[in-house]
């Protein structure tokens, strides 16, 4: 398991990633501007994001990626919405059909990860103190990088990853912490995403 703290006044002199073994982050918010490599990787595996609320605001509660290719979870107008940007090219929204509710809660992203090979598609479903919410199919996801831009918590200091607000967007209200669980089973390795994302600098599609 790795908690992670705000980054943030200290400058981080190292630039490894975390143990590729690893299934369990925790993050708080004020965890901002994380590089790809030191973040979670939830490409080509199942995973759950799970937000433990204190006081229900709007504003983004987690983001990885930017404009052209990642995710978001995000509430607006008191309403949780997860958008999934694939390459600029198709996006998959997900719309709580009930707002945050008053005090604290718990709001959770899974994406069931469809298999067989990289950059396949899968279920996402959001759920809301334990009851879901939304659920909506994701066609295709992002096989190798996200891009330049960074993972953050509380707010999307980078380019935004939708229309639906302008940056930084900060979380109005409070998040406890945020649980990111990775499946064993799947995912890629740093050397296989940098043969794809040379594919794909090549003009190649995944």
């Amino acid at each position: 398991m790795i908690v992670a703290r705000p980054a943030w006044p200290f400058p981080s002199r190292r630039r490894e990633g975390p143990d590729p073994n690893r299934t369990h982050f925790i993050y708080y918010s004020g965890a901002l501007r994380l590089p790809e490599t030191a973040a979670p990787n939830t490409k080509n595996r199942s995973h759950s994001i799970e937000i433990q609320i204190e006081r229900p605001g709007d504003g983004v509660l987690l983001a990885i990626g930017g404009q052209s290719v990642g995710f978001v979870l995000y509430v607006k107008d008191g309403t949780p919405i997860y958008h999934y940007n694939w390459l600029d090219r198709e996006r998959t929204v997900i719309r709580s059909g009930q707002p945050l509710p008053e005090g604290s809660s718990s709001l959770c992203f899974k994406f069931h990860y469809d298999g067989g090979g990289v950059g396949q598609g899968g279920e996402g479903d959001l759920s809301l103190i334990g009851q879901e919410v939304g659920r909506q199919r994701i066609p295709h996801t992002v096989a190798g990088r996200f891009g330049i831009d960074t993972f953050g918590v509380g707010a999307d200091t980078g380019s935004p990853l939708c229309n639906d607000y302008r940056p930084p967007y900060s979380y109005t209200g409070r998040i406890r912490q945020v649980d990111i669980r990775l499946d064993a089973g799947d995912g890629s390795s740093t050397a296989e995403e940098d043969a794809l994302q040379a594919r794909f600098k090549a003009g190649k599609d995944y």
